[in-house]
């Protein structure tokens, strides 16, 4: 007598949250299939990456009105999926078996280990490290079946850095009283400027502060205690706050300038990636706790998964908000909304995706 014993397979399913993916800082794009890297060993062969350089771009830096426009977006936002095929540990290169379809500058690109499951399921809130300048700020994955969602996937605040808590003005210097209207100024101008939000566009120390945007970064407040602008990516950000009312130049606004629309300024935008920019700061002139810094940008996510069940949770790349209000001092400009990519044939239940700009601070003064 024979028995037939039934013989169920079950496809694997990979519990997943936290930060799944890995970064490696470019060095330099040898040829079209080669690249040069930090992190290195990161890495194996047959590994799926993302190529991604997030700045680049060269600003106008006139001192008028068109400061921190753009003047050419350069490879800032391109992007290329590829599989390594061979590594030189020795040398820090990788040599990749389809060649990239863009250009990236030395030092200005990163290279993210893109995990691929066949089925996964995100059960505590999934999300990326955040960008350092040179790294970070992306979550990117592919499910082969079906990617479950019973939490939240999250990169809010993960983007471009907003600007540093400001320094004090400690020549109490009212925009009317110094003739602060100038859309920058050196880093050491802490007495004119706060500080710029970070963006597409490296900021040379000597356009670090100042009232104009620079691209998607918002600008830093002129004089006393008005605000940084906050920055931006799909959507303009808003400007910052006019100065202390004690300066009679408050009919006027020397607040900082919110970052640009970066799609409606881009011809090229449908084939690149953003990240949100940072917000911008002000001064203050005595010294106080509750100063704020400027939001940093949302981050970016990009998920191709074959089915999805949604369970009415949230995919968000939100810039960041300012979290607190001062009581006599500038407040930073909000961080901007970041991108999601979400490529799925079949969706089972809701999600609702966000990349919003975050609100910028407030202050009594």
């Amino acid at each position: 007598m024979i028995f037939l014993m039934p013989l169920v397979l079950r496809a694997q399913n990979t519990t997943i949250g936290g930060v799944i993916n890995s970064y490696a800082s470019g060095i330099h794009q040898i040829s079209s299939t080669q690249l040069k890297i930090n992190q290195i060993a990161l890495f194996s062969v047959n590994d799926t990456v993302l190529v991604y350089q997030a700045q680049g771009a060269v600003p106008v830096l006139t001192n008028n009105s068109t400061f921190g426009n753009i003047q050419n977006i350069g490879n800032a936002g391109n992007y290329d999926f590829s599989i390594i095929q061979s590594i030189d540990g020795v040398n820090k290169i990788i040599t990749l078996s389809c060649p990239l379809s863009n250009n990236y500058d030395d030092n200005l690109f990163q290279v993210v280990k893109v995990k691929t499951y066949t089925n996964a399921t995100v059960n505590t809130t999934l999300t990326c490290d955040a960008w350092d300048g040179t790294k970070g700020g992306i979550l990117v994955m592919f499910v082969k079946g079906t990617l479950t969602l019973n939490a939240n996937i999250d990169v809010t605040g993960k983007g471009f850095r907003g600007a540093n808590s400001p320094i004090i003005n400690s020549l109490n210097k009212c925009s009317n009283d110094g003739g602060i209207y100038s859309y920058y100024y050196t880093v050491n101008g802490y007495d004119s400027a706060g500080l710029k939000g970070e963006g597409i566009a490296l900021i040379p120390i000597n356009y670090a502060r100042g009232r104009g945007k620079f691209i998607n970064g918002g600008g830093g407040g002129n004089g006393i205690n008005s605000a940084g602008g906050g920055g931006s990516h799909a959507g303009a950000g808003g400007n910052g706050g006019r100065e202390s009312d004690a300066c009679y130049s408050v009919t006027q606004n020397y607040g900082g300038i919110g970052g640009l629309n970066i799609l409606s300024t881009t011809g090229t935008s449908a084939q690149k990636l953003f990240m949100g920019g940072g917000g911008g700061t002000g001064t203050y002139e005595e010294y106080s706790n509750d100063v704020t810094k400027g939001g940093n940008g949302g981050g970016i996510v990009i998920i191709i998964a074959n089915n999805l069940a949604g369970n009415n949770k949230q995919i968000t790349a939100n810039g960041e908000t300012v979290p607190i209000a001062t009581t006599y001092e500038s407040a930073g400009g909000g961080g901007g909304g970041g991108s999601v990519i979400f490529i799925s044939p079949n969706v089972n239940g809701n999600v609702l995706l966000n990349a919003l700009g975050g609100n910028g601070g407030s202050s009594n003064n």
